[in-house]
């Protein structure tokens, strides 16, 4: 009805953001447990989408001396951060509260307990420091609602544009439908699952078929660099900084069923992709065991069963903190070397002749062909050089990016 409305006032349907009010609803509903208005998930929506396309100037980061110039954008950074809490807080509480209660809550809630995502929240200790805060849980969730709305909708467009594009395609899939529901029939789950050419023509892509290939892991890590001055504000109060995204890290992988589910292989290959794309060992833990129980989770589904590859993607965030008046003496670097296993994983890489690309250590330009090693962090330097500067100190000289210290 809603979707006929438009089409009657507009003359069109606008695809993108309908199929983003569709996915960002359902996932509402699959973080929260919960079934809430039309209204409230397109606040939600739109708060999400300001706050994953927030970017703050990176300038007064490093030279705090500066900040009062942007004093406007962090204020509305904070106000977009509050705007998040008013949103989401008031549904962690209800799914709190009702999964306190054993499962009496209102109508709204649409699963039981333990179905939402942040039921597995509530009782994740977090690295021993107790049981996460509300804001915590918001940005977990936020997270997640984020990764797959973008993600979905953007699939659900690629999707309906070549079913419009190819005629064959919609008397095909309109047949099926027409035999399985009738006309004017509702669909449902079940529907589909019984409808072979929906099955068999739109789960795969053509370029994914490799028997080699059972699992492609789309990894992407979002790297904030909050200086210790801006912890707090004026009024002591500690905010915001998870949105302070600076560089964002991504890369697909493509692993073996055996390599990513059995047990002695699988901490150590998604421990590896994570290391790709910049997360540290020290704050691994947590999203390992979060990816494994969705990789475990794929493989016993039914849903997925006889496909040649399963997809997901998997995104962290990871705040650094660094000083800005960092005095590279041994003094403040303590000398703290690289552990040898992550000397052992930096990235071996050859430069094309003529990039005009220097070491930052010896400021040499990196001839091509030359031994250049690459940190996680995506810098560049020559191979003897930051072999020797590891062995010092456990941090890259441009971004201060930490690998684990030897111990």
């Amino acid at each position: 009805m809603k979707l006929r409305r438009e089409a009657s006032e507009k003359g069109f349907v606008e695809v993108l953001s309908n199929c983003r009010l569709t996915m960002c609803s359902v996932l509402v509903c699959l973080c929260f447990g919960a079934k809430i208005s039309e209204d409230e998930i397109k606040k939600i929506e739109s708060v999400l989408k300001d706050v994953m396309l927030i970017t703050l100037p990176k300038l007064p980061n490093f030279f705090p001396i500066l900040t009062p110039l942007f004093r406007k954008q962090l204020r509305q950074a904070k106000a977009l951060r509050n705007k998040q809490l008013e949103c989401l807080v008031p549904l962690v509480r209800k799914r709190k509260a009702f999964v306190e209660s054993g499962g009496n809550g209102g109508p709204e809630m649409a699963s039981p307990v333990g179905a939402a995502y942040i039921d597995s929240l509530f009782r994740l200790d977090a690295l021993g420091r107790g049981k996460l805060g509300e804001e915590e849980l918001v940005t977990l969730c936020s997270e997640a609602i984020n990764a797959g709305t973008d993600m979905s909708a953007t699939t659900l467009e690629w999707a309906l544009l070549h079913l419009v594009l190819d005629q064959e395609i919609q008397e095909k899939l309109y047949k099926e439908i027409v035999e399985h529901v009738g006309k004017d029939g509702l669909v449902t789950e079940s529907d589909v699952e019984k409808m072979s050419y929906l099955d068999i023509v739109m789960p795969e892509d053509d370029d994914d078929t490799s028997s080699d290939v059972d699992f492609v892991v789309e990894m992407e890590a979002s790297h904030t660099y909050v200086p210790h001055s801006m912890l707090e504000d004026d009024s002591g109060d500690l905010q915001l900084f998870d949105n302070l995204e600076v560089e964002t890290f991504q890369k697909t992988f493509k692993v073996k069923r055996d390599a990513i589910l059995h047990e002695t292989t699988s901490t150590s290959t998604v421990s590896n992709m994570l290391l790709e794309v910049g997360v540290p060992m020290e704050i691994q833990e947590f999203k390992v065991n979060r990816i494994l129980a969705c990789v475990n989770d794929m493989a016993r589904q039914k849903r997925y069963a006889g496909r040649k590859v399963l997809k997901m993607r998997a995104t962290a965030e990871v705040t650094q903190f660094v000083y800005e008046d960092f005095d590279f003496d041994d003094r403040v670097c303590g000398l703290v070397p690289v552990s040898e296993s992550s000397i052992e994983a930096l990235e071996k890489v050859e430069v094309e002749e003529g990039t005009g690309e220097t070491c930052s250590i010896c400021l040499e330009e990196l001839i091509g062909g030359a031994a250049v090693a690459r940190r996680p962090c995506l810098h560049l330097f020559d191979q003897n050089c930051i072999f020797n500067w590891l062995n010092r100190n456990n941090f890259c000289l441009l971004c201060r990016f930490k690998l684990l210290a030897r111990q």
